[in-house]
């Protein structure tokens, strides 16, 4: 879960917005190894609009489709106005299972 807030800490409204997040294995990969979105129902993307939260699920049979290794990835909201504005970025490292 990630809250966005602003720099006094307060919750930004949501409201009108969408997110989507994709890892890819390079930055420069011409195509992604995994898309979310909020979009459409039992997304894995969920916004709470008065709070700033934001809840990203991933289910076990979409990681289990997953290679092991460092991937990258980037969180973007899409405002109500079209506007893009990434939230997060970084490496995403996939492992396997280990309890089973």
């Amino acid at each position: 879960m990630i809250t966005w807030s602003d720099e006094d800490g307060n919750a930004i409204n949501l409201a009108g917005c969408t997110a989507r997040m994709q890892v890819r294995n390079t930055h420069e990969a011409a195509s992604s190894i995994l898309d979310l979105s909020s979009a459409g129902v039992d997304a894995p993307i969920t916004l709470e609009n008065a709070t700033g939260k934001i809840t990203i699920v991933i289910d076990a049979a979409t990681t289990a489709t997953l290679e092991e290794g460092p991937t990258v990835y980037d969180i973007e909201l899409v405002m109500s106005n079209s506007d893009v504005v990434r939230l997060l970025q970084g490496q995403f490292i996939i492992s396997p299972e280990v309890t089973r």
